[in-house]
């Protein structure tokens, strides 16, 4: 059996010229759908998903230079991206993004309560987001206290807004002050 980049190019090598280099252009800018025939080629819609912290060392940059909020609910740590701009170059919308990651300990609860704690906060912070004011290349870090345990999401929204508040994380609007 062929690996998948040899059978591509055995598949592709019968091909005319022409047809075969304009096929290649297409497949590798991965504006089509993989697998599909040239006849059925769809487009695929560009968007980006929400991107979480994946290293380790950024959740200690977080907590260590970033400025932080502590409430009753939950602890919320923010620092300046320096990666932000590699991230909006490779958005397909060409927009700034914030990194979000969210901390839950074992002092919450078990997996299933950790699990539900952590699906209340990304809901909560896209339901913000959503409102489209607030500021950009950031590195955004939730982290549950105690207390957040047996909360409404309402109730984790609203400290969430008002600890975004408290760190100037949403863009004035002029045209209300005006």
């Amino acid at each position: 059996m062929l690996s998948k980049r040899k059978h591509r190019f055995f598949v592709f090598k019968f091909f005319e010229k022409s047809m075969r280099e304009t096929f290649f252009k297409k497949f590798l800018s991965k504006e089509y759908t993989v697998g599909a025939k040239k006849s059925k080629l769809k487009k695929r819609k560009q968007t980006m998903k929400n991107l979480g912290i994946s290293e380790h060392h950024l959740y200690n940059k977080a907590y260590v230079r970033g400025k932080k909020f502590v409430g009753k609910l939950i602890a919320v740590y923010i620092l300046r991206d320096f990666c932000a701009k590699k991230i909006m170059l490779a958005n397909p919308e060409k927009k700034y993004l914030n990194r979000v990651g969210v901390s839950v300990s074992k002092k919450i609860g078990g997996a299933v309560i950790r699990s539900r704690t952590k699906r209340i906060l990304r809901a909560a912070y896209a339901n913000i987001e959503r409102e489209g004011n607030l500021r950009t290349g950031n590195l955004v870090v939730i982290a549950p206290r105690a207390a957040a345990k047996g909360k409404k999401s309402t109730d984790i929204e609203r400290e969430l807004r008002y600890a975004f508040e408290r760190l100037e994380m949403f863009i004035p609007n002029t045209a209300q002050e005006k």
